[in-house]
Parts: C-alpha cells; sequence; structure tokens
C-alpha cells in the first residue's frame, strides 16, 4: 500500500511529505549513509530531505546509528 501511495505522488507530481530512506549529504553531519527522513517527494522521487529540528542529544544518537550502518555496512563488504 505505501508502495502505491509513493508511486502516486511521483506519478501526479505530489511534492507530498513522506518519511523514506534516503543518502544523506550532510545533514546533521552525516554523509554517504541512508537514513529515514521526511521528503518531499515529486515526479523525479525526493525532490528535497527536510531537516526536523533536534536538540544536541538527538543529533549525536543520529550520528551513533549512522556510524553503526557504516560498519555493518564495511563488515559484511559492502562499503568501504
Amino acid at each position: 500500500m505505501v508502495a502505491c501511495r509513493l508511486a502516486r505522488a511521483v506519478f501526479y507530481d505530489e511534492n507530498a511529505i513522506f518519511p523514506v530512506s534516503t543518502t544523506l549529504a550532510g545533514e546533521f553531519g552525516i554523509a554517504d549513509v541512508s537514513l529515514s527522513l521526511p521528503c518531499i517527494i515529486h515526479a523525479g522521487g525526493v525532490k528535497t530531505r527536510l531537516t526536523p529540528p533536534l536538540t544536541e542529544e538527538e543529533t549525536a544518537k543520529l550520528r551513533i546509528c549512522a556510524e553503526n550502518i557504516t560498519r555493518v555496512l564495511k563488515s559484511v563488504g559492502v562499503k568501504k
């Protein structure tokens, strides 16, 4: 059902907001790791990643999660 809803947002160029996994490019000091963030979805896919305000503690925990994901990907040979 979710995949159909996302496809509809793309097909109809809705500029709708959905939490989707996308590769971060410096948000919260994190890059080259895919995490779920609210994103504006349009005909081309993810138009904009939205960065909700986080406390310092939340940002630190998000960075730890990103580091853990990177470590696991490296351990299985997916990421260098």
